[in-house]
């Protein structure tokens, strides 16, 4: 018998456990798990394998501030929009930190005349008048994000969007697999959730299997929840 103290005692004794469930796509802001919907970043970690959350391992930072404020800007009927742009985040981490300027400027000729005062602008402040310059229209705001993917795509290496990619017709919503698993040799439980191939709609096909290899889940700390 052993030792219920022994690391690895409750991984033995009750094992993983999966299910199915059903994510809401998209959803304003962020969400503490799939249960309460998910944004186009949080959609993306599942995407890749990784810990749920916000902020996916596998998207560059820079990109990453981008696709946050697209995702919100957007009218909750038009948001859906960019579920086929989640696989395409992946993989961009490489980009290094020329992103920032590259992609700053990318949302500045989004929005010439609200800052063609300014000598370059950071990111922030030329991300803030993109987004107002193009609230309301969803053609420009989508195509702000996919110029922002491609240029940090082409930084990282990694071809560019598709550009026969159908931004219409996306799905609602779309099962995943939530497993509970204790993580080897220790006694928190970790959750985890993943995309369920033969079930994801034909829009995030393409690069969700080649951009898993980009993913790196971090090692569970004690006390670790699904959320970062």
């Amino acid at each position: 018998m052993r030792n219920r103290r022994e690391p690895g005692f409750l991984s033995a004794a009750f094992g993983p456990t999966t299910s199915k469930i059903t994510m809401e796509l998209l959803g304003r802001g962020t969400h503490a798990n799939p249960h309460r919907g998910g944004n186009v970043l949080e959609l993306a970690s599942v995407l890749a394998g990784e810990r749920w959350g916000s902020h996916p391992r596998s998207v560059h930072p820079a990109l990453a501030a981008v696709a946050r404020t697209v995702n919100d800007l957007l009218a909750d009927d038009r948001r859906r929009l960019l579920t086929p742009l989640a696989p395409w985040l992946l993989g961009t981490d490489t980009a290094g930190a020329c992103a920032w300027p590259a992609l700053a400027d990318v949302c500045v000729r989004a929005a010439p005349a609200s800052i063609s005062w300014l000598d370059r602008p950071g990111l922030p402040l030329a991300l803030s008048w993109a987004g107002r310059a193009n609230r309301g229209d969803a053609d420009a705001l989508c195509k702000l994000l996919v110029d922002c993917i491609n240029e940090c795509r082409r930084l990282a290496g990694e071809q560019a969007v598709d550009p026969r990619l159908p931004l219409a017709d996306c799905p609602e919503r779309l099962v995943i697999l939530q497993r509970f698993m204790w993580s080897p040799g220790c006694d928190w439980m970790e959750i985890v959730y993943q995309p369920l191939p033969d079930l994801l709609p034909p829009c995030l096909r393409r690069e969700t299997a080649g951009a898993r290899r980009h993913a790196s889940r971090p090692a569970v700390e004690p006390g670790a929840g699904s959320q970062r």
